[in-house]
């Protein structure tokens, strides 16, 4: 019961446009598509797809850590100082930098 509260009410906040932040594990956002023109994948026509409004959810730090069985910074960076630690993490992304 505590659970559909809390989820409803974070569905209320998404649907006014509100960013959810839960510290460690991620946030939501509602992100506005714009209208554009698809395919149907059946019959290979032309379709008009609307415009919309999605929600997104990016993973936060510290669960993308635990989850890759990694320590997070509270815990220490297994051998690795922070810099090094930032710089693996920018590489495995396709970042340089």
């Amino acid at each position: 019961m505590i659970v559909n509260a809390v989820f409803d009410s974070m569905t209320d906040a998404l649907a006014k446009g509100e960013r959810i932040e839960i510290r460690g594990f991620g946030s939501f956002i509602v992100k506005q598509r714009p209208a554009r023109e698809g395919r149907n994948p059946r019959t290979g026509t032309v379709v008009s797809v609307s415009s919309k409004k999605v929600p997104l959810f990016k993973v936060g730090k510290e669960l993308r850590l635990r989850v890759d069985d990694q320590q997070t910074e509270e815990e220490g960076l297994s051998g690795e100082d922070e810099s090094e630690a930032e710089d693996s993490t920018s590489m495995r992304r396709g970042f340089s930098g």
